[in-house]
């Protein structure tokens, strides 16, 4: 398996193309040392990922009176917040004007 750097999921180098399994894969993968796998309570199968294994597709900015954050949404459409920003990179789309 591998996780594309556009943040598609492949198996067999064919693209996983049902949502519900790729938020399925994406809740059981691990990083240990440097690499990635996909841990389940009965078996570990490594994965290659080319850039990073989520892809944020969208962000909000949310302040309270700790301060200020980022509330990012994957492409497996995860919500995950962040109180720090430690090295984001920030690409245009393709499609941008």
């Amino acid at each position: 398996m591998r996780i594309g750097s556009d943040g598609t999921w492949f198996y067999m180098g064919t693209p996983i193309g049902r949502p519900a399994l790729v938020r399925l894969f994406s809740t059981i993968l691990k990083r240990e040392d440097g690499k990635h796998f996909l841990v389940t309570p009965v078996e570990k199968v490594g994965i290659r990922v080319d850039d990073a294994p989520f892809l944020a597709v969208e962000m909000t900015k949310e302040t309270d009176h700790r301060g200020t954050a980022a509330a990012l949404q994957d492409q497996c459409r995860r919500l995950g917040g962040l109180r720090f920003f430690p090295r984001l990179r920030f690409e245009a789309a393709a499609d941008a004007a």
